[in-house]
């Protein structure tokens, strides 16, 4: 089987149109301008596999194929928030393309799902530790929250679990003043089930910045980056928005675009001891397994 990946970055069709500057807790931010539009820049992916075919004596595959595939596999929508984030992190250019937005290399340490040492068991858990082997110091943690969206014709989407992510952003609070880490992200991740946009190319399908969820007013995608709950996000926690689209009726193992956005860096700070040491068992618990 062959497999095709294609990279690119761009100012894709995300823009936002001037609104009113947002607040937090008071303090005036500068997420919105309000004389200026605000483009939001995506490293994108696409990967496609096919079956080499021999024809004529030479074995050729066709990648992108826009042909109607119908078959049983799951829908992107229906895969677990914490299963999706495991798929992301064991598909190599997916790791890539996400840690190397965050300025991690791909073989950075990562991993999901951290309870001990932080928590006891029934108090939650870290979505995803990241740091360079050799320097636990800088750790940066990220908290994920998964919107759905299922592309129901060219003008409309069916937009799920939005709301969510006002839960994540209390999350993401808590993690950044209780630990002390050097960085904290919120992480969007919007799983979108795209195969209805067939007058698009595969590798373009995804949130449509015209479209509208549920047969409302406003943009599906100034929803997602207007989320509910930011203005209540620490202005030091940076955001990213990640896109898995599946485009087609097969399974996203076999034909996927992937598309990260750092929307809001981070804010660098000097980790607490408390958080390095935590990191350092975490490291030889790993190396130890």
């Amino acid at each position: 089987m062959g497999r095709h990946t294609a990279a690119g970055r761009a100012p894709l069709r995300h823009q936002i149109p001037p609104t009113r500057a947002a607040r937090h807790k008071g303090v005036k931010t500068a997420r919105y301008d309000a004389y200026v539009a605000m483009v939001l820049t995506y490293r994108q992916i696409s990967i496609d596999a096919a079956q080499p075919v021999l024809a004529d004596g030479r074995f050729r595959a066709t990648f992108y194929d826009a042909a109607r595939y119908i078959g049983g596999c799951s829908k992107v929508t229906e895969i677990p928030e914490k299963a999706l984030i495991r798929w992301l992190l064991l598909l190599q250019p997916a790791r890539e393309l996400w840690f190397g937005e965050l300025g991690f290399p791909s073989w950075a340490f990562y991993k999901p799902e951290v309870v001990e040492p932080f928590y006891s068991r029934g108090e939650g858990d870290l979505d995803l530790i990241l740091c360079n082997r050799h320097a636990p110091h800088e750790a940066a943690v990220l908290e994920c929250k998964r919107v759905k969206i299922v592309v129901e014709d060219a003008e409309h989407h069916a937009l799920n679990r939005l709301a969510d992510t006002r839960e994540g952003v209390g999350q993401a609070n808590r993690v950044h003043s209780w630990f002390g880490f050097s960085q904290t992200y919120l992480t969007v991740i919007t799983s979108v089930e795209a195969s209805a946009q067939e007058d698009t190319n595969i590798p373009c399908r995804g949130i449509d910045a015209a479209a509208t969820p549920d047969f409302g007013q406003t943009k599906t995608f100034r929803r997602i980056v207007e989320f509910p709950g930011r203005d209540d996000l620490n202005p030091e926690i940076g955001i990213v928005f990640v896109e898995v689209v599946q485009p087609s009726g097969l399974s996203i193992d076999q034909r996927v675009t992937l598309r990260v956005c750092v929307h809001q860096a981070a804010q660098p700070r000097t980790q607490s001891s408390a958080a390095t040491n935590q990191i350092e068992l975490v490291l030889r618990e790993r190396n130890a397994a």
